[in-house]
């Protein structure tokens, strides 16, 4: 399990916002303002992306589909609790799930039609199904024991996913690899 644990920069819980606005202020360069490393078990960030040892920009963009995916209620809405007291008094809203997720759907349609349907359902497989390589190669061939070439093959294909996200949510520029095929 130690494989999967990344440290990521994440938000101060312990600055206000007016701190971090202060802070911003005074170091406007610097996009680290506010922020301070924590250990973060990646399997649960990014799914089986993990296990792909991606580089940064194709961690972002593995995040940012896990994000979209359970923000666009894919699959289903999510819990909600009928007996909370609400807290402004106006009663529980079932649209208001719905509506929660509207911009994330539509988020989520264009980046589908972006990757195509077997790219989306590729990726699916590793981020949301939390599947690694072999699992992936076992999945795409149907071969029992793929061997080493296959899983790295497979290592290669999915990255080439990560990447695609990324250039078309701006996280990294086109990859040179990329750029001969």
């Amino acid at each position: 399990m130690t494989e999967t644990l990344g440290f990521r920069l994440v938000q101060d819980p312990a600055v206000s916002d007016a701190q971090f606005w202060h802070l911003r202020a005074q170091h406007p360069d610097n996009p680290d303002v506010g922020k301070v490393l924590a250990a973060v078990n990646l399997h649960t960030y990014i799914g089986g992306f993990a296990k792909f040892y991606g580089a940064e920009h194709q961690i972002m963009a593995a995040a940012k589909f896990r994000r979209l995916y359970d923000m666009a209620q894919v699959g289903g809405s999510k819990a909600c609790d009928m007996e909370r007291e609400p807290v402004d008094g106006g009663g529980f809203n079932p649209d208001a799930v719905f509506e929660i997720g509207a911009d994330a759907r539509r988020e989520f349609v264009l980046m589908q039609q972006h990757l195509g349907r077997k790219m989306f359902q590729r990726f699916e497989f590793v981020v949301v199904g939390g599947k690694g390589p072999t699992a992936y190669v076992r999945w795409i061939t149907g071969i029992a024991k793929p061997n080493a070439k296959l899983v790295s093959r497979g290592k290669v294909e999915v990255r080439r996913i990560a990447n695609n996200l990324a250039e078309y949510w701006g996280m990294a520029s086109k990859s040179p690899i990329d750029r001969v095929a």
